[in-house]
Parts: structure tokens; C-alpha cells; sequence
């Protein structure tokens, strides 16, 4: 089907005017069509590799929430801290704490306790 219809357009990629033959032509040439698939499939990509990469972050830190005690590491990744801030917070007495083998292990009830407001 042929269609001697010429319709005034700019191009959505070089912005040069062009005679477009038909009412959906979006781009001046097949160059323009493939730049403007090609950076949508690019984009399409990047957004891919982001959501996997903010996935990768989240999935340690709630498998850690769902642990009854909590190690030193633990808190360090949970509330961004460093290993000394929280053994001060220890030394300090606001945390109540057990001693295993060498290593300290906080249990989940206490952290929750720190957090809820005093009636």
C-alpha cells in the first residue's frame, strides 16, 4: 500500500526536518533508527546491572535481620558503624552482650529495645 502523502517532521534524534511518508515515521533515516534503538537497549541494560547491584546490597543485610543473635560484623553492616564504635557502645554498658568463644554476639531483642520509646 502506497501513499502519496508527504508530512513535514523533525527528526526525534538529529532534530533535521525531513518529508516523512507516512503519519508514524519518527526518524529521518535508518542511522537515526538504529542510534535511538541502540541507546534504549543500552539504557534498558544499565537500569538491568543498577536493580541487581541495589539487589546484591539488600540481600546480605536481611539475611542478617533474620538472625535470633547478632555478631560485632553483624551491627557494623546493619547500622553502617565500625567495629570500635560498637565495642564502645558495649564498654559503655547500652548494650548488653554475651561472650562466646572469643567472639560477642548481641541478641535481636536487645537492639529492637534500644529503639522503642519510653513510656
Amino acid at each position: 500500500m502506497s501513499s502519496n502523502i508527504q508530512i513535514s517532521r523533525v527528526c526525534e534524534s538529529c532534530k533535521v526536518d525531513f518529508i516523512a511518508k507516512t503519519t508514524r515515521t519518527r526518524f529521518c533515516s535508518k542511522k537515526c533508527t538504529s542510534a535511538v534503538y541502540k541507546q534504549k537497549h543500552t539504557e534498558a541494560k544499565i537500569e538491568k546491572s543498577n536493580a541487581e547491584t541495589a539487589a546484591s546490597k539488600i540481600l546480605p543485610i536481611v539475611e542478617i535481620m533474620l538472625k535470633t543473635y547478632y555478631s560485632i560484623e553483624d551491627l557494623c553492616q546493619i547500622f553502617g558503624l565500625s567495629r570500635r564504635t560498637v565495642y564502645r557502645i558495649i564498654e559503655r554498658g547500652e548494650l548488653q552482650h554475651a561472650k562466646l568463644g572469643g567472639k560477642t554476639f548481641v541478641h535481636k531483642e536487645t537492639i529492637e529495645n534500644l529503639f522503642k520509646k519510653e513510656k
